[in-house]
């Protein structure tokens, strides 16, 4: 986006009521009129800095200045993922749908996404969610769950004749639940590009300073050098019908 603020307006993807029968001479009828979507956006900016001594960074073996612009990369990939859970939480008001079996996602994917999402959904758990869905086996004993062969983290799900792909993040970035004082692991489903949409001011930069200061720490001082790592964004909900939030039924101790 190229504004700190705004408004974007969407068509709603579920509602269309389709056309009355007519017959000749009759007046034609006026269609529902058509639902849009509305969503304010607030980019904001994300920061985080890392050091390093100028002697580590000359005297390694390592191309430690790679690692560390690796590093910030990565914190950069756990920012967006965490600001992503929580807009998503938030736009369910932290209501919960509780996952006892297999046959819970069906019904999920089936009928509260329908036809409407459930041809471009997806699943999103952690790893404990994954272990959930790792004990699911079909009437041969093979496991429900596959991982796809060339993608690290992601997964599919096989119900019936529905194929769902899955993607398991760590704990760090999707924590498990609490609900009623109890510890679940999380599972949000959905078609999340319809659900929620990323307001991308300034992707994620990286500067090297060996004379800034930051509070009271000096890289001249100290004969370092400081990494700085910058983001500017916002995620809002587009679509809160395009996604069920839920957890597994069995408690983590």
């Amino acid at each position: 986006t190229k504004y700190e603020s705004g408004q974007r307006t969407y068509f709603d993807k579920a509602h269309c009521s389709g056309f009355t029968e007519t017959g000749e001479g009759e007046d034609i009828s006026e269609v529902d009129a058509f639902k849009l979507l509305r969503t304010n956006y607030q980019i904001k900016k994300f920061t985080g800095y890392t050091s390093a001594s100028n002697e580590v960074l000359a005297d390694s073996d390592n191309n430690i200045e790679k690692y560390i612009y690796e590093w910030l990369g990565d914190g950069s990939r756990v920012t967006r993922n965490k600001k992503i859970l929580s807009t998503l939480t938030t736009g369910k008001e932290s209501t919960y749908k509780i996952i006892k079996t297999i046959d819970d996602i069906s019904k999920i994917v089936n009928v509260d996404l329908g036809s409407v999402y459930a041809g471009t959904s997806c699943i999103i758990t952690n790893d404990y969610g994954k272990y959930e869905m790792s004990l699911w086996k079909d009437a041969n004993g093979r496991s429900l769950l596959q991982p796809l062969p060339n993608e690290k983290g992601a997964y599919q799900l096989y119900f019936g004749s529905v194929l769902i792909d899955i993607k398991v993040l760590p704990v760090n970035d999707m924590p498990n639940v609490v609900d009623t004082g109890k510890t679940y692991a999380p599972i949000f489903i959905g078609d999340f590009k319809e659900a929620l949409i990323l307001y991308d001011r300034k992707k994620v930069s990286i500067s090297a300073s060996k004379e800034a200061s930051i509070g009271n720490k000096s890289a001249f001082a100290t004969d370092s050098c400081f990494f700085k790592a910058t983001e500017r964004f916002d995620c809002q909900i587009k679509d809160k019908d395009a996604y069920t939030m839920a957890h597994f039924s069995n408690e983590i101790k």
